[in-house]
């Protein structure tokens, strides 16, 4: 993640010059609240907050990122007697070029298999996950649509300009599909989706994760059973993750670009 902010902020101010900025995670307060004290205290009067993640939630930002830097800023505020404007960017799935950094994983992994009409494909794009049922108003699920959706679309149209037989894209979730997290079976895990593409006989089944972590190279892994090869794609890192800085930095200018 810090190679991506660099990346990005390196375009930025190519185009609107200098300008101080910080990395910092919530998941440790004393790095927060130390980035966010340096950037005010070197006098500036607005503070835009720009996580790279591809959707919001209330789960990561609203009640987590976002609530602790509004706290340590209106901290600041107060011992220093002055109103500090904050802006929250807009998140980077609303940026369309984030998508092709999975989209070109997929397309540089399906070239790889043989090609021909008596090879079948499954690809299972999978998000986190929640207990959604337990948290209907989480802002997730209002926020995805706009990324997740299409993402979902752009996976089936490159899977059908392959010359596969049977091609399938699916929905699925990594963490809380199951029967105490899922009671109602709404969510579709990841693992059931492997086992389903197993009992179909696909001869391959691809997971697609839109999450990502700063790996120098993608984390992958193939597992072959019953005659189907299971292949975790990994995340967009190292040559592959040029559209979620560009996605950044999209973000970020989207809000620059207005002053």
């Amino acid at each position: 993640m810090k190679l991506i902010a660099t990346s990005t902020l390196a375009r930025i101010q190519e185009k609107y010059g200098e300008i101080p900025w910080r990395v910092a995670t919530s998941d440790n307060f004393g790095i927060l609240r130390d980035a966010i004290d340096e950037l005010l205290d070197s006098g500036i009067d607005t503070l835009l907050i720009a996580p790279s993640v591809p959707i919001y939630s209330h789960h990561e930002e609203f009640n987590g990122s976002f609530r602790h830097a509004f706290e340590d800023i209106e901290a600041w505020e107060k011992a220093h007697g002055r109103k500090i404007k904050v802006i929250l960017a807009p998140q980077l799935g609303d940026f369309p070029v984030l998508r092709q950094a999975y989209l070109n994983m997929l397309r540089d992994r399906l070239d790889t298999l043989p090609r021909g009409t008596d090879i079948d494909v499954k690809v299972a794009v999978s998000v986190h996950g929640m207990p959604w049922d337990f948290v209907p108003q989480e802002a997730w699920l209002k926020l995805a649509p706009p990324y997740r959706d299409a993402m979902l679309k752009d996976a089936a149209a490159l899977l059908d300009s392959y010359d596969f037989c049977r091609r399938q894209v699916v929905l699925a979730q990594d963490h809380f599909a199951d029967p105490i997290n899922n009671p109602n079976g709404t969510y579709l895990s990841t693992n059931k989706t492997f086992k389903d593409g197993i009992r179909d006989k696909f001869d391959y089944v691809i997971n697609l994760p839109i999450d990502y972590r700063d790996w120098s190279l993608p984390y992958t892994r193939e597992f072959l059973e019953g005659g189907t090869r299971i292949v975790y794609n990994g995340l967009p890192v190292g040559r592959y993750n040029a559209p979620i800085v560009a996605a950044h930095f999209q973000a970020i200018d989207s809000v620059l670009a207005r002053r």
